[in-house]
């Protein structure tokens, strides 16, 4: 679908990329984190249509799946996207901005990295009007979908984002 509509997606790539960092400097702290959010979500949608079919890679492609995005070579620390007046990779969107200035766990089930681990894209871009709903809702269905957490008297299998970022879920309380 974003195939189809790829004159609006750019469009909206290049939105992104046309926010300053002044600008950003006058949004509320909720603002802020849904375009942060939202870019990320961008950004990596872009990743992958501009290399899809995504091709293996030497001896990555013996330990990833075809069409993964594991398979893209630097996905998240060299290529680079443009936003809030930087040039910035996925990396650092995710470490140095989402995870370092808004200290809100519940990123981690907003923002998708497209392997099965990650949580679904949301079917609507984040708001900041109604970021605690969506957030609350997104984190609910992530817990909830037992394709990723089984939480039953016979198992308790959780997904690796709660090991990978058990600091993030530690240090606020969730």
């Amino acid at each position: 679908g974003i195939l189809a509509e790829s004159d609006l997606f750019y469009r909206y790539i290049t939105s992104l990329g046309a926010v300053t960092a002044e600008t950003l400097a006058t949004w509320s702290r909720d603002q802020k984190l849904a375009y942060w959010i939202n870019a990320y979500n961008a950004f990596t949608i872009q990743a992958i249509i501009e290399r899809y079919p995504i091709r293996s890679r030497t001896l990555i492609g013996l330990f990833f799946p075809q069409n993964s995005i594991l398979q893209i070579s630097g996905v998240w620390d060299r290529l680079k996207f443009n936003a809030g007046g930087q040039s910035l990779t996925l990396g650092q969107i995710e470490h140095e901005i989402l995870r370092k200035l808004f200290d809100e766990p519940r990123i981690h089930f907003a923002i998708v990295c497209a392997s099965r681990s990650c949580p679904a894209l949301r079917w609507e871009a984040y708001r900041f009007d109604i970021l605690e709903f969506q957030l609350h809702e997104q984190t609910v269905e992530f817990i909830n979908d037992p394709e990723r957490n089984v939480l039953s008297e016979e198992q308790v299998r959780l997904s690796k984002i709660f090991d990978w970022f058990k600091g993030d879920f530690k240090n606020s309380g969730s």
